[in-house]
Order: C-alpha cells, then structure tokens, then sequence
C-alpha cells in the first residue's frame, strides 16, 4: 500500500497575489523567497547607471527571486507584474528542507549556479553599456566634426560620412537586439 501524504505535503499555504504594475522584488533589498509564478507575467530588470536593463520576462511555471533561496546577497534585480498575477511563495526554509534531502552532489552545485548566473547577468549588463557608450562616443564624434566644419563642408559630411556612420549604428542596434533576445 502507498503511503498516504499528509495534508501538510499537498497543501499551498503561501500564495501571494501583485496586481499590475506592482512590484514583487526590489533590486538591492534582501531576499528571503523566491516566487512560483501560476498566472499572470511579469518583467525582469536591472538598474544601470540610472536606467532600466530588461533582463526578461516571465509567465506561468517560471520562478523569480531563486537566487536568494541559495546565495544571502542582495536581490539582483528588480520583479515587477506586468499583469495582475498569482504566486506560490517558496521561502529558504522550504529549500533548505528540500535539498537536505537531496543528492550531496546537487546541493554543492546549486550555489556555483546562482554565482553563475550572477555572474553572467552582470557581464551581459557590462556589454550592454559598452554598446551604449559606444553608439554615443560615435555621434558625439560626427556631431563635433560637423560643428568644426564651414557650412559649404557640412554637406560633404553628410554625404560621404553620414550614411557609413548610420550603417555601422544600424549595425550595433542589430547586435544589441540579437544579444538581448
């Protein structure tokens, strides 16, 4: 015969409801939970030199805020609901119990992971602004050769100069937009 779970085993006591526009996580704050998203879809961000990195979205069946369950470090990122959206609450008690009961070989990898993915979150984030300094140093560049220039110059500037300048942006924005996907 089976044995019977206990009311305890398949019971969700944690659930957690964010209306849209609310926000589940705040980067920097110090995490705890981690959240089961079962509807609804929320977008994931980091703040770079005061501006908003989009790192992804999420829906049903996706997890946020797992690293805290791992790692005692501040919250990487910033969770914010973009529809209203339910939650199951997973707290670092219940994982801790969980992976007690796990594998000695899966519990020392799960922390080389989260530091993996910080990691790689903050290296993603470092070619982001790279880029952005990049597109900005080349048209502060043909903005102050066109300002040096006579006017009679000025359209040799922008005939000759202009449209590569354009291609080789186009070309960056293409490659931001591969690399973000």
């Amino acid at each position: 015969m089976a044995d019977k779970k206990t009311s305890k085993d398949t019971t969700i006591h944690n659930r957690h409801f964010v209306p849209a526009g609310d926000l589940v996580i705040r980067q920097g704050d110090r995490g705890n939970d981690a959240y089961l998203i079962q509807s609804g879809k929320v977008r994931v961000y980091t703040e770079k030199d005061g501006r908003e990195v989009e790192l992804g979205k999420l829906g049903p069946g996706d997890i946020c805020g797992e690293m805290a369950l791992i790692v005692d470090e501040p919250r990487s990122a910033t969770i914010q609901a973009l529809e209203n959206t339910n939650f199951i609450k997973i707290t670092r008690p219940m994982m801790i119990e969980r992976l007690a009961k796990t594998d000695p070989l899966i519990k020392a990898m799960m922390p080389m992971l989260i530091k993996r993915i910080i990691n790689g979150n903050q290296k993603a984030l470092r070619v982001g602004g790279e880029l952005d300094d990049l597109t900005q140093t080349v048209q502060s560049i043909y903005k102050n050769m066109e300002n040096a220039l006579p006017a009679q110059k000025k359209r040799s500037l922008e005939n000759a100069v202009k449209p590569k300048m354009q291609a080789f942006l186009d070309a960056v924005a293409d490659f931001r937009k591969l690399y973000d996907d």
